[in-house]
């Protein structure tokens, strides 16, 4: 579970600053949050649900570094919450259509078992 929790966060903070010097804000926030939506389906098939859990926390510490950092992350400025709700939505949506159809496909596999 640490081992995820680490590589997690690796990949989404190298992600975000890779795509800040590229100068393609926009699409680093999308990769990151088509990995929330590949692994969300991922571990919900497998049936790994604190790997969620813990992956919504590393999310959560994510976007309020992305608010406060002025330095280093430039993608959310001060007082620019309607940006900031994009991103939580954004991702929220991603990892719920990942669970839902990890989930279904877990389903459907079990069936197809039998």
């Amino acid at each position: 579970m640490l081992l995820f929790i680490w590589a997690y966060t690796t990949i989404i903070f190298a992600i975000a600053y890779l795509f800040q010097v590229l100068n393609l804000t926009l699409i680093g926030l999308e990769v990151v949050t088509i990995l929330i939506l590949f692994i969300s389906f991922w571990e919900s098939t497998k049936g790994r649900h604190w790997r969620i859990i813990g992956m919504n926390i590393i999310n959560i510490i994510f976007i309020s570094i992305l608010y406060f950092s002025q330095h280093t992350f430039t993608y959310i400025q001060h007082h620019d919450v309607e940006k900031m709700l994009v991103i939580v939505v954004s991702f929220v949506l991603s990892q719920l259509l990942g669970i839902f159809w990890g989930r279904q496909f877990y389903k459907h596999q079990k069936k197809s078992k039998k």
